[in-house]
């Protein structure tokens, strides 16, 4: 989902400028966000493949957006140059097609983020499952928003449309980055379930001895910090956001989840040492 993320910012805002004139501007989306490796999980997850399948079509809206933003540019340019009937159309019909792939692009990506939410949903399913529901509800909206781009003609028009993106885009990026740390949370509730399991296995080892049945539940403690890192990380995507400018929370949401990453390495590290000490001798 990262690397799907980093390009999402190719796909430029197309906004209207107090001149009435069709520039584009940045996206606030970061590049910065570092890929992350995510935990195994089970190849029977009918979504496994259903992500990958999307993340594919994701690539290939990408292709088509530039396209479309470059033919874009190039009327905006020709505009510029001669100023005609003409090529006043032809600027007006390359903005409708770029606003229309712009917005095919984004709900791919909401697409493929719902889907990949999908795949460890059961760690946390109630939580999972809202967020999903709004993911969906702007994949609707982006829909709704394409189907009256069709009947846009003018200047005034494509203005008015492009500002409603704006508006509503402050929106978007916070239900995306709350499914990204969603994601990230269920995958490490998933790893610490694994990592329980084989502390469980460990204490009902019939070569155990009650030192070990010790350090194993010191372990515990560890445990519950990394429930309260990953607690703190979501805290953090629920904080009030200005209507008009999203303030991203992610890199502090992401120290929280790094936090809760360091804890599983070292209950994972210690029981290495307990089987090492007590179960390979």
């Amino acid at each position: 989902m990262f690397s799907l993320l980093i390009g999402l910012v190719l796909a430029q805002e197309i906004i209207a400028t107090p001149s009435a004139e069709i520039t584009a501007s940045p996206s606030p989306i970061p590049t910065s966000i570092p890929t992350v490796t995510p935990a195994p999980t089970p190849t029977t997850n009918p979504n496994i493949a259903l992500f990958a399948d999307y993340s594919r079509e994701y690539n290939r809206q990408l292709f088509i957006y530039q396209q479309d933003y470059l033919d874009y540019s190039n009327k905006i340019n020709v505009h510029t140059q001669y100023n005609t009937i003409t090529t006043l159309n032809d600027k007006i019909e390359a903005t409708k097609k770029v606003l229309i792939t712009r917005n095919h692009l984004l709900r791919t990506y909401l697409t493929a983020l719902r889907v990949k939410l999908q795949i460890n949903q059961d760690q946390d399913f109630t939580t999972s499952q809202s967020i999903a529901i709004e993911i969906n509800k702007w994949e609707d909206w982006l829909n709704e928003q394409n189907s009256i781009a069709i009947s846009v003609n003018n200047l005034n028009d494509i203005r008015t449309f492009a500002n409603n993106f704006k508006n509503k885009y402050p929106s978007i990026q916070q239900v995306i980055y709350t499914g990204l740390v969603q994601n990230e949370i269920n995958l490490r509730l998933h790893t610490l379930g694994l990592i329980k399991q084989l502390q469980t296995d460990i204490g009902h080892h019939p070569d155990i001895q009650s030192e070990t049945k010790e350090w194993l539940s010191s372990i515990t403690v560890k445990s519950d910090l990394v429930t309260a890192a990953l607690q703190d990380a979501y805290n953090l995507t629920q904080k009030s956001q200005s209507m008009a400018e999203f303030t991203n929370f992610y890199p502090k949401s992401k120290e929280k989840l790094n936090q809760a990453n360091t804890y599983l390495l070292e209950i994972y590290h210690n029981l290495q040492s307990i089987i090492t000490k007590f179960l390979l001798k």
